[in-house]
């Protein structure tokens, strides 16, 4: 299921515009007056999980150049009626925030009810431009960092492993028109902002018997002694904006190498360990025995695209599963994570095990709101084989492997 959620920024219909949203101009401001005005947002939260949720909004100017952010919760004030959609929306009031979206009260203290928080205006974004903008936005309301190298570009920090997913909109071109409400100027923008999304894109794995009926060399038994992934990217920056050269998104193929700011983990996710969780896996054929990683020990990867001849192998995942009962003497098999891998999907590693080969195939399921793997429905893509032979693995369709 594709999760929908968009932020507008708007005004009551009842605001003189001058003609189309487009082709319109600022409303002057009188004389002496602050050159600056509020901006209100609207929001569709029911693509996101349900709860007290807080945003940060993020303006970037004609150039694509970071201009100022703003944050905001889910608490709401106020009604109106959209002026480009006819529908009935609320105010989201500003909120103040600490670095991780946490909301805070006036004295700075976190607080777990939303209606304690301070909404101070000042915490919401404010703009003094005209022409067109960009806008973004953010939920957690984290904070917006500055490039290093270059202070009109920004980024958010992303982790993979993190209790607290971090939903990020594409970047959405408009215009902005305003005028004067109850005593402050107010800005509505001509654009919608897209979904937010979580970057990130699940895996688990799944171990079977090589169940062809055409198959010449089946196998009764397997034992299975780890299964782990290696080599996997575990944070990263997230631009929220391109600009020139500069990509939106991930760093992980960025040149030069001073604008990539992934980190690769030299620790791997194990799915499982006979020495750790209870001994070598036994499965019998004949019981129509399977093996899956489930639960908290399913891995987070980057939703990007692994088979990008311009990404490095130093960020592909590579899945290992050590095979045999034999503890000191295992067969290991490292299948290379080499495909497009999609934000909010959860894919499954299929091993069919024989005496000759590990068939490897890829199956994929949406995520339920909120983040939660799904069943995997679909029919799985076949990937590739690592052969088995004289004791070895060589090196298979699905990736390199090795003893």
């Amino acid at each position: 299921m594709r999760l929908g959620s968009d932020l507008r920024v708007f005004l009551a219909s009842a605001l003189l515009l001058c003609g189309g949203l487009a082709a319109c101009t600022r409303v002057p401001q009188p004389a002496g007056e602050e050159p600056e005005g509020t901006v209100r947002l609207s929001l569709d939260t029911k693509g996101l999980p349900a709860g007290q949720r807080t945003f940060r909004a993020v303006i970037f100017d004609k150039n694509n150049e970071y201009a100022t952010n703003g944050s905001y919760s889910t608490t709401t004030s106020g009604s109106h009626t959209d002026a480009h959609t006819g529908a009935v929306r609320e105010w989201l009031l500003p909120c103040r925030v600490d670095d991780g979206g946490t909301p805070l009260d006036e004295s700075g203290a976190a607080v777990d009810n939303l209606a304690d928080a301070d909404h101070r205006s000042v915490y919401g974004l404010r703009w003094g431009g005209s022409g067109s903008i960009t806008l973004a936005a953010v939920s957690p309301a984290v904070r917006v960092l500055q490039d290093e190298l270059d202070d009109r570009r920004c980024y958010v920090e992303w982790s993979a492993d993190t209790d607290a997913p971090l939903y990020v909109s594409a970047p959405a071109a408009g215009t902005f028109a305003g005028s004067w409400i109850s005593g402050a100027y107010v800005y509505e923008s001509s654009t919608r902002i897209p979904a937010l999304v979580d970057y990130r894109a699940s895996l688990s794995v799944f171990i079977d018997f090589d169940r062809d009926p055409n198959n010449d060399r089946p196998v009764d038994e397997a034992y299975i002694q780890s299964v782990c992934v290696t080599n996997r990217v575990v944070s990263d920056r997230y631009y929220l904006q391109e600009k020139g050269d500069h990509a939106l998104g991930f760093t992980l193929k960025a040149t030069p190498d001073e604008n990539r700011h992934y980190t690769v983990s030299d620790t791997p996710k194990v799915l499982y360990d006979w020495s750790a969780d209870g001994g070598v896996i036994h499965l019998e054929k004949a019981n129509n025995d399977t093996w899956s990683s489930s639960g908290e020990r399913k891995v987070y990867l980057p939703a990007v695209n692994f088979a990008d001849t311009d990404l490095t192998d130093a960020v592909r995942p590579v899945v290992q599963v050590r095979l045999g009962s034999d503890t000191d003497h295992p067969f290991t098999a490292k299948v290379v994570l080499n495909q497009t891998l999609l934000p909010m999907k959860h894919y499954t590693y299929k091993l069919m095990v024989s005496k000759t080969y590990v068939n490897v195939f890829l199956a994929v399921a949406d995520w339920d709101t909120g983040g939660v793997s799904g069943t995997v429905t679909e029919a799985p893509a076949y990937v590739g084989s690592v052969s088995l032979t004289d004791g070895g693995w060589e090196d298979g369709e699905g990736g390199a492997a090795e003893i």
